[in-house]
């Protein structure tokens, strides 16, 4: 199943979930021997409308924001993770590799106004699914979504 951490902790719905889960990250393509983790939470952009010296500024203040207070840069609290339903070695070893930069990469989906990801494809991957159709059918929806977003 493609979810967040958070859907296995206290709280969410695989919260009553009998069994413990892991992660497995994607593999990032044929030719490659190293994973990939999406991060969906949150993107952020700078619009195109403002100058550079604003863009500047906005990043800056951006940085200010997220940036981990000094001395705790490599901080990871898995305490909802530990109390959830993972197995130890996803709680020691794969979630906090998944959160390594190395092995990211953002989707901006979540800038993309009326595009559902779950609703409109995730979903709809169930067993007998060719994904392949899954994807040309949402295509031109999405296109047309993308479109004008950039508008």
């Amino acid at each position: 199943m493609v979810e967040d951490e958070y859907a296995g902790t206290p709280g969410n719905f695989l919260q009553d979930m009998e069994d413990e889960v892991g992660f497995v990250m994607f593999p990032k393509g044929p030719q490659r021997e190293d994973y990939v983790n999406v991060w969906s939470n949150n993107p952020v952009a700078i619009p195109a409308c403002y100058d550079a010296d604003k863009a500047w500024k906005l990043a800056f203040a951006w940085n200010l924001y997220t940036d981990q207070p000094a001395g705790y840069e490599d901080y990871m609290d898995l305490s909802a993770a530990a109390a959830g339903i993972f197995d130890m070695r996803a709680i020691d070893e794969t979630i906090p590799m998944m959160m390594e930069e190395d092995h990211g990469t953002i989707a901006y989906h979540g800038l993309i106004p009326n595009l559902s990801l779950g609703e409109q494809f995730v979903w709809n991957i169930a067993p007998g699914a060719v994904v392949s159709e899954q994807v040309e059918a949402i295509r031109d929806t999405w296109k047309a979504y993308v479109d004008e977003a950039n508008k």
